[in-house]
């Protein structure tokens, strides 16, 4: 009778442990590229956050005053102010808001993105909204469209830009009236909104998940001074954006 041959059991044990080790490196590079995958997701909505508040702000910023018939006795003239802000705080969970007024010429948009009609006034006010449930804000834009005559046709709210954590803006004014900035002031500051000529426009982005590694808060430079945000159960990601935006209406 032939005898029949097969592992031991400490031959089974050994396969077994070496197949654990296995499909452990596995998961262990399975969780490795599945968190670094959500990392980057992470930082390309940062980014993607970063161009849009460069495109919008800049774009909306600078028809600050716009008037199509400015040189000519036909001005259009504007409902009031073209340009108002105030300070929401010198911290660094600054609340600043910021309001613009200018007149369409049949090639413009508000801050929305709707194109707007010849003779059409856009009034936008950037402000932050108020913290969620995970702490993170938004940066939104009311605005209202006024017709030639006065009635207000469209008037609404909308956040047009995720996950903001501050927004500060210092004021480039002209106290010389010789058409170049003298120095930049919060709103307070300001005296004479006419007087405005650029704008330094300060955000600071956070990312939705936990990038940054165990270790205290992160140092970001805004406007030149070092703040600090997060902590060691806070960590995620910030990023400062700072525009400057010149008023080119009021620089002709």
């Amino acid at each position: 009778m032939q005898r029949q041959k097969g592992f031991s059991i400490v031959e089974l044990l050994i396969g077994m442990a070496v197949g654990l080790l296995l499909v452990a490196g596995i998961i262990q590079i399975f969780v490795g590229n599945k968190s670094s995958f959500e990392a980057q997701e992470e930082q390309t909505a940062l980014q993607e956050n970063v161009r849009v508040s460069f495109f919008l702000l800049g774009l909306t910023l600078g028809h600050t005053g716009f008037r199509p018939n400015a040189f000519n006795d036909e001005s259009d003239s504007l409902s009031d102010d073209a340009l108002a802000g105030t300070n929401g705080g010198n911290d660094k969970f600054g609340r600043d808001t910021i309001s613009v007024r200018y007149v369409s010429d049949d090639n413009m948009h508000d801050c929305f993105g709707t194109a707007l009609a010849d003779g059409e006034e856009s009034l936008n006010r950037f402000h932050l909204g108020p913290a969620q449930a995970d702490g993170l804000r938004d940066l939104r834009c009311e605005r209202s469209v006024i017709q030639p005559d006065g009635t207000v046709s469209a008037n609404s709210t909308n956040a047009i830009i995720d996950n903001v954590e501050s927004m500060h803006i210092l004021y480039g004014v002209d106290t010389d009236n010789d058409r170049s900035v003298d120095r930049y002031v919060d709103a307070p500051g300001v005296g004479d909104f006419d007087a405005v000529l650029s704008l330094k426009v300060g955000l600071v982005m956070v990312t939705e998940g936990q990038l940054r590694p165990a270790g205290g808060p992160q140092t970001v430079t805004l406007f030149g001074t070092e703040q600090q945000y997060g902590s060691n159960t806070d960590r995620r990601q910030r990023e400062v954006i700072e525009q400057v935006i010149a008023l080119r209406n009021r620089l002709l």
